[in-house]
């Protein structure tokens, strides 16, 4: 054995079989041996995981757009650009480079602007839509592809409680599956 894996101290080969042959019936085989190696590599990959720390890029400050607080950043997976939405309605869209694209206004007729209140947004990646909901109870829907006008196509209102956040699941196998779940004030989720 010591021909085959080059000269080094008898005990460290000693501990290296010991720590292989784990029954303790003082033999090692090839199965052993490849199952001592992949744990040995799965437990360093882990060690060098929980170890790693992220090497960020330096910080980037866009120039505010906003004038109140940003509710919500969403990423569009399809189109690789980012929308941040305001809590007065106002909606950037961000290119992968973080340049500003265009500015929308997200309004309901249900409320008059001054008393407009956003309060979340999900995207609807696989019908290239955004929810987005409001103080006035009510989640309204607004198509992505829209290249003239960006209204509300739809709206869910009569809502008991003012939504706070919202989550969106489809199943990438059926389109048709989805779940858009979202929770209020008052800590109920519907």
């Amino acid at each position: 054995m010591f021909t085959a894996l080059g000269y080094d101290i008898e005990e460290e080969y000693g501990d290296l079989f010991d720590r292989i042959d784990v029954a303790r019936d003082g033999f090692v085989d090839w199965n052993k041996v490849t199952t001592f190696m992949l744990l040995e590599l799965y437990e360093n990959e882990e060690r060098t995981k929980s170890s790693l720390v992220p090497r960020w890029k330096e910080i980037k400050f866009l120039p505010m757009h906003h004038k109140e607080p940003i509710q919500t950043i969403v990423y569009l997976k399809n189109s690789h650009r980012y929308l941040s939405l305001s809590k007065e309605g106002w909606m950037n869209v961000w290119g992968e480079n973080l340049k500003l694209q265009q500015t929308l206004r997200v309004t309901t007729d249900s409320v008059r602007l001054r008393d407009l209140w956003v309060t979340s947004m999900v995207s609807l990646t696989n019908v290239n839509k955004v929810a987005v909901a409001f103080t006035s109870k009510e989640i309204c829907f607004y198509d992505l592809n829209s290249k003239d006008e960006f209204f509300c196509q739809y709206k869910l209102h009569g809502i008991c409680n003012t939504l706070i956040s919202m989550h969106y699941w489809f199943n990438p196998e059926d389109g048709n599956e989805a779940v858009l779940t979202f929770g209020d004030v008052c800590g109920e989720v519907i």
